[in-house]
């Protein structure tokens, strides 16, 4: 495969032996839609299934403290239905993310793991381990974000940097009120947490849906088929 390149526009020059053919050509932006697609589709299907059938189980549910009047995305992605659903969506998720990463190695890890972790123990089965893989999944993103903001040169600097702000924000608010809620049992402080917890996944695609809106080398994955 050559590469060539003309004014800001890169092409491909491909060549292929006799017995060999093209059988998907497919670009860089597309591979990253693959990846985000399962997770942001996801996350609006299982909370209008949840909404839909499960209401009595996300709203005015008894949790550590006494009823709660807003679910978390963990209380939601934990219902038995629910979890089969974003399980799967994560487990296809993952092999098309490590094509889009320059493998920023321990944060990148413990970004997986902890994503995992948390959807695989959910709340109501050990709230405890549940917090911690929440809180580690958290903070291994936000230094995932930083140092790939600050290594990229092709970034929308712009767009991520307010993301990261936000989150720089978010993180020490999303435990302050956790944590008022967990020692003092504060009145809404779990609706604050909960509210505070939608703002943080915002926060999350929103980074990296920035990818689409960034010049990046066009590069193809190409599967090839022996005639």
């Amino acid at each position: 495969m050559l590469l060539s390149k003309s004014s800001n526009n890169f092409s491909f020059l491909i060549s292929f032996p006799l017995n060999y053919s093209l059988l998907y050509l497919i670009k860089f932006n597309q591979l990253c839609f693959l990846t985000i697609l399962p997770l942001l589709g996801g996350i609006f299907v299982i909370i209008l299934i949840s909404i839909i059938f499960h209401s009595k189980l996300i709203f005015n549910y008894e949790w550590t403290c006494g009823l709660t009047y807003l679910p978390s995305i963990s209380r939601i992605i934990n219902l038995p239905a629910e979890r089969i659903i974003w399980n799967f969506l994560i487990l296809f998720h993952i092999p098309l993310r490590n094509y889009l990463c320059k493998i920023y190695l321990l944060s990148g890890l413990f970004d997986h793991l902890f994503l995992l972790l948390l959807s695989i123990v959910g709340e109501r089965e050990n709230s405890e381990l549940h917090v911690i893989f929440f809180s580690s999944f958290l903070f291994s993103t936000f230094i995932n974000f930083n140092i790939h903001f600050y290594l990229e040169i092709n970034l929308n600097k712009k767009f991520r940097f307010i993301f990261l702000f936000l989150l720089f924000l978010l993180i020490p608010l999303i435990i302050f009120f956790f944590s008022i809620n967990q020692l003092y049992c504060s009145k809404y402080s779990y609706e604050i947490f909960v509210l505070i917890e939608y703002f943080i996944v915002f926060c999350i695609f929103g980074f990296n849906c920035c990818i689409f809106f960034e010049k990046h080398l066009n590069c193809f994955f190409i599967i090839l088929k022996i005639k």
